[in-house]
Parts: structure tokens; sequence; C-alpha cells
């Protein structure tokens, strides 16, 4: 349990400062290969005009982190930490290019090879994981992993893109190139906030319990609410591929049809997420028994019940968590992105010591809810838009 406190706790870092490495280009990215997502040659230079800024970006940033490490494990209280963030940083560089091949991707709406490319780093995570376990190494060496998964992910998405020509640059032109780099950099600017944010809210909750509480606390916590972050990437999938046809309704100025649309994924989103989590929530407890770690992670069930529960409430419009910023409002996507993570704090920072790992799992549950609310105001107010 204490090993799976440190490597969540190294996980969640490391995706923290990752959205600050891709400094939010990926949006612009996805927003802008939405919008052409039928011109390769457009989508192309968008894509790799991306990559210059990106690939400086997050070499700085990855260096940065390995030089706080120590003093994030000291915050932490926890060596273990400090020493797990020193072997995942360098896969901060492959991450953040590996966000931008994938939002290409996403915007041109190639799901298949984005499902394909996007699945394959958690396989290639698995394996990683379980064969450094095999080689008896230490459990701070075991977020090695990250940067082995994100390399190969990396090296697989060039070796598509060369042999298959997904990208062409056969009319190559440096001012557009270079025009393409500034508006990448402002969208960026405006949007990386939000990037941070997102990924921040769904670790507020580990990292609290990280600092409040104990490593084993961690492993308790982190055990039901990954698989409850597995429930909720259902509605992550649902995004991705909501998020393109986002990007056509308004470069098109049919952004009436978003309502529209946004009632018929709710129908089937509903009664689908129902039973899964239901399903979810019934067989956890056998799963435990047969891995026989249930007197370990006592009082877990009641985690993944309120996590599952309040992410069943809002399933019907996660979906559509990306709507402002694929409208062009990626400033005020920000702001709203904002007070979420601080309603988030304050909550875990009120309930986490009166009610240990269980207050976490209701805060979190609660933001979820607070999030989904201040969506439909805003995108109400901004587009007219009633999701």
């Amino acid at each position: 349990v204490d090993t799976l406190g440190v490597f969540n706790q190294v996980f969640s870092i490391y995706l923290l400062v990752s959205q600050l490495s891709v400094g939010g280009i990926q949006f612009s990215v996805l927003k802008h290969c939405s919008y052409y997502q039928n011109d390769i040659k457009s989508c192309s230079v968008i894509t790799t005009s991306a990559a210059v800024p990106t690939f400086f970006l997050s070499t700085c940033i990855a260096l940065l982190l390995a030089a706080c490490a120590n003093s994030i494990g000291y915050l932490l209280n926890s060596p273990e930490v400090a020493q797990g963030i020193m072997w995942a940083a360098p896969g901060l560089v492959m991450f953040s290019m590996n966000k931008l091949l994938l939002m290409y991707f996403n915007g041109r709406r190639m799901m298949g090879h984005f499902a394909f490319f996007q699945a394959s780093r958690y396989v290639i995570l698995f394996a990683s994981i379980t064969i450094l376990i095999l080689m008896g190494c230490q459990s701070s060496k075991l977020a090695l992993s990250l940067t082995i998964s994100e390399t190969f992910v990396l090296l697989s998405l060039l070796l598509a893109i060369i042999t298959r020509n997904y990208i062409v640059l056969s009319e190559f032109n440096w001012v557009s190139f270079v025009q393409w780099i500034r508006q990448h950099i402002s969208f960026g600017m405006r949007g990386v906030t939000s990037g941070i944010l997102i990924e921040c809210n769904t670790k507020v909750d580990l990292l609290m319990v990280g600092y409040f509480l104990s490593d084993k606390a961690v492993g308790i916590y982190s055990f039901a609410a990954t698989i409850a972050i597995g429930y909720g990437q259902l509605t992550t999938i649902l995004k991705q591929n909501i998020d393109p046809v986002l990007g056509g309704y308004f470069v098109s100025g049919e952004k009436n049809k978003i309502e529209h649309f946004a009632k018929k994924i709710r129908l089937f989103t509903y009664p689908v997420m129902f039973i899964i989590g239901s399903c979810l929530i019934a067989i956890y407890p056998f799963i435990l028994s047969i891995i026989e770690v249930s007197e370990k992670l006592t009082g877990s069930w009641q985690i993944l019940s309120i996590l599952v529960g309040g992410l069943f409430l809002v399933s019907g419009y996660r979906g559509f968590i990306g709507v402002i910023s694929q409208g062009g409002r990626p400033g005020i996507f920000s702001l709203l992105m904002l007070s979420t993570v601080i309603t988030n704090f304050l909550m875990n920072g009120f309930l986490i010591p009166l009610l240990g790992v269980t207050g976490a799992a209701i805060a979190t549950a609660f933001v979820y809810i607070f999030e989904i609310i201040a969506l439909r105001y805003v995108t109400q107010s901004l587009f007219n838009i009633r999701l």
C-alpha cells in the first residue's frame, strides 16, 4: 500500500507538471485541426509549428522539475517521492510531443488512430511497471515506467506518421510556419492554465490526502480513486469524440445545433453510466477479496461508491467540458477551472482533517457537480447555448 501511495503521488505531480510542459499548445492544435480537419496540408503545418515551442518549453520544465524534486519530497514528507520524480522527469518531453500528435489525430477525427496510440500509452505503462517489479526495483524507481512508456509511444507515433504520410510538408512556407508558432503561443498562454487546472482538479484530493495523512492513506484512497477515475474516463473518451464536432459547429456558424446534440448525448450516456457504475460498485468487494487486499484497503469501497456516484450525476455533461475552448475562449475556460480548483482545495482542506479519506471523496464528488453547474452557466452566458 505504501508503494502504491508513493507511485500515485509521483504520477499525480507528473501529470500536473505535464500540462505546464505542453503549455496549452495542445488545445490550439486540437481547435485549429478540427477547423481544418479535411485539409491535411493545413493540419500538417499547424502540428509541426506547434512542436517547436513545445519541445523547448517541455525540456525546460523537465529540468526544473528534476531540480525541485527534493523540495517536493520534503513537502510531502516522502524521500521516495523525490527519487521517483527524478526518474519520471525526462518523460515530460516525450509526453508533450505525444500530446500534440494525438491532438492532430483527434482534431482530424481520426479516432481509430487516436484510440490506438492513447491506449498503447497505458498498455506499455502497465508492462513497464510489471517488468520493473519483477526485476526487484525499489518503489521510487517504478516511476521510470512513465518515461519508458512515453518514449515508446513517441517512437510509434513518429513511425506511423513517416510511413503513412499523415503529415505532409510538400509546400512548406516559412512565413506561414512562423505565423502559426505565434498563434500557438498566444492561444497556449491563454489556455495553459485550464490544462493545468483540469489535471489539478483530478489530483487535488490525492495530493491533499498525502499532505494531511500518510503514504499508506494515499495508497488506500488512490486504489479506489484510480478505479473511479477509470470510470470517469468513459466521459473523457466521449469528450475526445465530441470536441472536433463542436469545432465543426463553431466554424460553420451552426452553434445552435449544439443544444440538440447535447440532449442526444445525455439520452444514452446516463443509462450506460448507471449500469456500468452500479456493476463496478457491486463487484469491487469481490475484486478485493480475489487479490487478497480487503483488510489492507478497509474503507476503500465507501470511497469508490461516493466518487462513482458523483461522476454518474454529471456524466451527461462532462463530454462537453471543451465547448468553451473550442468556441475560441480559452481564457474564460481557464477562469472557470480556477474557480473549480479553488473550491476543490477548500472542500478537501475542510473535510480531510474531519473525515479522513472519506472526506476527500465527499469533497471531490461535490466539486464534480459544482464544475458542471458553472460550465452550464458560462456556456449560456458566452454563446447562448443551453447544455
